[in-house]
């Protein structure tokens, strides 16, 4: 972190590039000392602080969702086996018996829409 390279807004307050957030957030975390401490040493207000953790949130959180992805299956109408579905979570439906593939497929799909 330059310190010399840092730039204020008009009104005199110092803007922090990504960087520079990033490395303070990383040493905050490593740091043991409260989040006020930690600011009133470096001279950060507490609030731009809590917006800086709070934005990395967000974007740690959107950079590991990652979209479901469903592949279609046919399922045989009488098979007389189960059948399993594990869900993402870790839940199982299990299905036992003869069944009608328009009902598990709506079945399915419901799920899948939780």
């Amino acid at each position: 972190m330059n310190t010399n390279e840092r730039r204020t807004n008009g009104r005199g307050h110092t803007r922090w590039s990504e960087d520079d957030r990033n490395q303070l957030l990383e040493e905050y975390s490593k740091s043991g000392q409260t989040k006020k401490a930690f600011c009133a040493e470096r001279g950060i207000h507490i609030t731009t602080f809590y917006g800086w953790a709070k934005r990395a949130k967000q974007k740690r959180k959107k950079i590991n969702i990652s979209p479901q992805k469903f592949k279609e299956v046919s399922v045989p109408i009488n098979t007389g086996h189960a059948v399993e579905i594990i869900l993402p979570g870790g839940a199982r439906v299990c299905l036992t018996g003869n069944g009608n593939q328009a009902e598990l497929a709506k079945l399915i799909r419901g799920i899948a829409a939780c």
